[in-house]
């Protein structure tokens, strides 16, 4: 229930509980009537946005309970990315998305950012206001310039690439698995960005965004109460990539867990080492200490970032028994396939997190394939410098493997995983995930309660 409709209800039972006050003893008989639609429980403040379009919604289709909604995945790491399908609007387009959990907003192309690609071309998308609260939030990337009244957004991703538009509220369409059935086609209102100028070609027709914040798909959904506050994908790691995308948490055994450091726009974990075939590395802790650097891990990026100090010692002790010179390709050491053998094959790498938690890296899930050397194929070591003040585990080292983030218990898990197989994941519901603006609204509602309660003390003289 929205503050002002719970301060609504609180002044009508005062009108009613004064009344009955005034007449005593006399029997009174109140016709009741309807005076405000039955809520629908998969409305949020986008609704007041898009009231129009979701008039219609609602008459053809019952409310959204909580479910599995599941996102195949396309694309691969040798191509640089995995991608989903995804249809927003009125009438709905279907957009290529990159997945991104280093991401806060989602957004698709809009007019005149270019003619590839699907661009949003829907009849009911609401611009956001600048009046919303979540306009006003702490996302440095979200505002009002002044000169209209179009809630702005601005990115700058770690490439350098900018993307600049505006806030829009539409529908996101899905299917979506019960405990008891599947129902497809499933529509939710949901705020994201309208890209109207990009810095750079961009294969995609945008970004679906699953980063924490307040924008995010995961966030949003949540809180609707459509979906858990966890989500889950595995990235097969094979020639024809793919993998899937659910969001729920996933229930397979030997998930191991590390907490998520709180309060931060990215999913940061703490790492405390990393060793090569069971030893540990000789790396300083310092590297690891996140008043240094952020930690993070992040679909989005295609290898694994780390800081010089563990880099180079990482490298040193996996390519020990390698004699020939490495070949660099795109500033990856790369060699010829005959380079090593099954007589001296390459080790194993562990990164060791607080808690316990140890993600296993076999060779296959560091090499990436790169081409070839004449008749040889060319496996590249997936680990790169990164910028400072930074490391980054991107989707070499998340292949292979279910990722679970679980944003109520805010912790991030993993476990090897065949992603070419189904995932069992739980349904059952957990905390949505309250913001400024809710916060806000409860205290109000607190207000509105405290407020009836000492009229009504005051009434009867309790």
């Amino acid at each position: 229930m929205t503050t002002a409709l719970a301060c609504a209800f609180a002044a009508a039972v005062l009108t009613v509980v004064m009344v009955v006050y005034e007449v005593g003893s006399s029997p009174v008989v109140l016709q009741l009537e309807r005076a405000l639609p039955r809520l629908n429980h998969t409305l949020d403040v986008a609704a007041l946005l898009a009231h129009d379009l979701q008039r219609s919604s609602r008459l053809q289709q019952s409310p959204v309970p909580g479910g599995v909604v599941d996102f195949p995945l396309h694309g691969s790491i040798e191509i640089g990315n995995y991608y989903t399908k995804v249809k927003l609007g009125t009438p709905p387009t279907e957009f290529k998305l990159l997945v991104d959990t280093g991401s806060t907003i989602s957004w698709v192309r809009c007019s005149g950012i270019g003619s590839q690609g699907s661009v949003l071309r829907s009849s009911a998308s609401r611009a956001l206001p600048c009046s919303d609260w979540r306009c006003k939030s702490k996302d440095k990337s979200v505002g009002c310039s002044g000169q209209s009244d179009q809630c702005g957004f601005s990115i700058i991703y770690g490439d350098l690439s900018s993307i600049s538009g505006y806030l829009v509220a539409d529908q996101i369409y899905f299917d979506m698995y019960t405990s008891q059935t599947w129902l497809p086609d499933r529509t939710v209102p949901i705020i994201f960005g309208c890209g109207t100028r990009l810095s750079k070609l961009f294969e995609m027709d945008g970004i679906l965004a699953f980063g924490p914040g307040l924008w995010s798909i995961i966030t949003q959904l949540s809180e609707e109460g459509v979906t858990p506050s966890a989500f889950s994908h595995c990235l097969d790691g094979g020639l024809e990539g793919g993998g899937t995308l659910v969001l729920g948490e996933a229930l397979e055994p030997g998930m191991v867990y590390t907490p998520l450091v709180p309060s931060k726009p990215h999913y940061n974990v703490q790492l405390q080492s990393i060793a090569v075939n069971g030893q540990m590395l000789p790396i300083d802790s310092k590297v690891f200490d996140l008043s240094q650097r952020e930690i993070i891990i992040d679909s989005g990026t295609t290898y694994a970032l780390l800081a010089a100090d563990a880099l180079y010692p990482l490298m040193d002790a996996i390519t020990g028994t390698i004699t020939s010179t490495p070949v660099t390709v795109s500033g990856l050491s790369c060699y010829d396939q005959r380079s090593y053998s099954v007589s001296s094959p390459l080790p194993t790498v562990s990164f060791n997190f607080i808690g316990g938690g140890s993600m296993l890296l076999k060779p296959e899930d560091y090499l990436v394939q790169l081409g070839s050397l004449g008749p040889a194929s060319l496996h590249c070591i997936g680990f790169q410098k990164a910028p400072d003040g930074l490391i980054v585990l991107g989707e070499l080292v998340l292949k292979n493997k279910i990722i679970v983030y679980d944003l109520g218990q805010q912790r991030i898990g993993w476990t090897p995983y065949d992603c070419s197989q189904p995932m069992n994941v739980s349904i059952a519901p957990s905390p949505p995930l309250h913001h400024k603006g809710e916060a806000s609204s409860s205290r109000r509602l607190g207000v509105c309660s405290l407020v009836l309660v000492y009229i009504l003390l005051y009434l009867f003289d309790i």
